[in-house]
């Protein structure tokens, strides 16, 4: 058998013994119905055992060999994966679509696949369609089949999410948005989401998808397009999706809660008019979403009462809501507990800086009857006692000291500022008083913390004491010290 010479866009001559191959090639280029408005088709073949290339709709498909026709309809060919083929120019659309998907996932696997795989890059308009026409084409067609994989064919058409000439294609993006939702699926490419959201007109069906993909990119890619899903808020009201009515939920709080940051009057407006909207297209839904609306923010608009009656000067007020509040959020999530205990602190620290001891002391008890003892209680805790000691405030100090050894079950952790509240005792007790000062009865009563120490700081610790009660000779004081110096606390 002879070689034909190659002749690009026509077919080859072959000798005699390809007389049935080029029947077939003949029929596949002749003109007709079926290809009039396609751009060229036909074979470029060398040899029927070399490989060669298909022409179809002016798009170059590689072939390793040509296996069998059955004129005029039907082709064969294996390519150079070892997969077989066939077509007809009835199908020619399918097929197309079908080898594109194909090609797309040999590129994936193989780093080095046989030449002519890359077929995205033959697009070249207006000489052949868009290479997102024959793939829609196919996974349409396989949509219409019996018990289609929807999953499957939803991963097929994201074989190309990173390929720009696609994340430009309108017909592309509204596939994608399309079959994302029928999967009830948000997409997680970044890329493709942002040219969804860049190339598509606003509709109903580009904010359900915004907001299924609400899990996948987090909160904060979401609310840069918050304004633009409340646009289509009416038709999202419509929606019986859950997922998607779950998924809009937690930005209509985050826009509440942003708004309660700044004025209550504008979140409460915003509450209202959402309630307003909802009610006119269902009064049922618009129930549930008011009960599941406030139920995830009572307890923060609750919270930005009391800040606001904390920064109006209504502590009274602002107390009687706290007591109720950090019990109601007892189950909830850290977040608001954090922020509730903080809130309760700052009301705290008000009543110590304005010497409102009793206040201040029935505020401490609530906060730890009612809340963990955690390290933000605790640092609070410390951060006020400190202040006192700081300051010289004695009355204070030593109430925070009671509150201390009821409170903590861990004593050893306020050892620091136990002593560092005898040195302050022991100090101002001898300077303004003497020996018989009733500060000294008290710092006895504490110094036992000393023992928290590691026992060369408290010798060290206990020798301090010492000198300053032996240059004020108040010898019943020292005797007293010694003594507790040779008992170990166990606790």
């Amino acid at each position: 058998m002879h070689k034909a010479t190659r002749q690009p866009e026509h077919f080859k001559s072959v000798s005699i013994g390809m007389t049935a191959i080029l029947a077939c090639l003949l029929i596949a280029g002749s003109a007709g119905s079926a290809s009039a408005y396609r751009p060229a088709s036909g074979l470029i073949i060398t040899a029927p055992d070399s490989s060669g290339v298909i022409i179809l709709s002016g798009y170059r498909i590689p072939y390793k060999k040509l296996e069998d026709c059955d004129p005029p309809f039907v082709h064969y060919f294996t390519d150079h994966t070892g997969r077989n083929w066939r077509y007809t120019l009835d199908d020619e659309d399918l097929f197309l679509g079908h080898f594109f998907i194909h090609a797309e996932k040999t590129l994936a696997r193989n780093d080095k696949p046989a030449p002519g795989y890359d077929l995205l890059n033959q697009y070249n308009p207006p000489e052949n369609r868009h290479p997102a026409f024959y793939i829609i084409a196919y996974l349409e067609h396989r949509m219409a089949g019996p018990n289609p994989d929807m999953q499957e064919i939803l991963r097929d058409a994201k074989l190309f999410a990173d390929k720009d000439i696609f994340l430009t294609h309108t017909p592309y993006l509204q596939f994608i948005v399309r079959l994302s939702l029928e999967n009830n699926q948000g997409i997680q490419h970044k890329k493709l989401l942002d040219a969804v959201n860049n190339n598509l007109h606003d509709s109903c069906s580009k904010s359900r998808l915004l907001i299924l993909s609400y899990r996948s990119l987090g909160r904060a890619y979401i609310e840069r397009e918050l304004d633009e899903l409340f646009a289509s808020a009416s038709c999202l009201v419509q929606d019986r999706n859950r997922d998607v009515l779950n998924g809009l939920m937690p930005l209509l709080v985050k826009r509440y809660v942003n708004l309660l940051d700044t004025s209550l009057d504008d979140a409460e407006f915003f509450r209202k008019s959402l309630f307003s909207l909802f009610r006119k297209f269902s009064a049922e839904k618009a129930a549930v979403a008011q009960r599941d609306f406030d139920g995830q923010t009572w307890n923060l608009r609750e919270l930005a009462v009391i800040n606001n009656l904390i920064k109006t000067g209504k502590y009274t007020l602002a107390r009687q809501r706290l007591a109720r509040l950090i019990i109601d959020v007892a189950s909830s999530d850290e977040d608001i507990k954090k922020t509730t205990l903080g809130a309760y602190w700052t009301l705290v620290r008000h009543y110590y800086d304005t010497g409102d001891l009793k206040n201040a002391q029935g505020c401490i008890n609530h906060i730890f009857s009612n809340s963990e003892h955690t390290a933000l209680n605790t640092g609070n805790f410390k951060m006020i006692f400190a202040k006192s000691l700081k300051s010289g405030d004695l009355a204070t100090s030593y109430q925070l000291y009671e509150l201390g050894r009821q409170l903590m079950t861990d004593q050893c952790s306020l050892s620091d500022l136990y002593i560092e509240l005898v040195d302050l005792s022991i100090r101002k007790g001898v300077e303004d008083h003497g020996c018989d000062s009733p500060l000294l009865d008290k710092a006895e009563m504490i110094m036992p913390a000393v023992h928290c120490l590691k026992p060369g700081k408290a010798e060290k610790k206990i020798g301090e004491w010492s000198a300053r009660l032996k240059q004020h000779s108040c010898k019943k004081r020292l005797s007293n010290l010694e003594k507790m110096s040779n008992i170990r606390d166990d606790n």
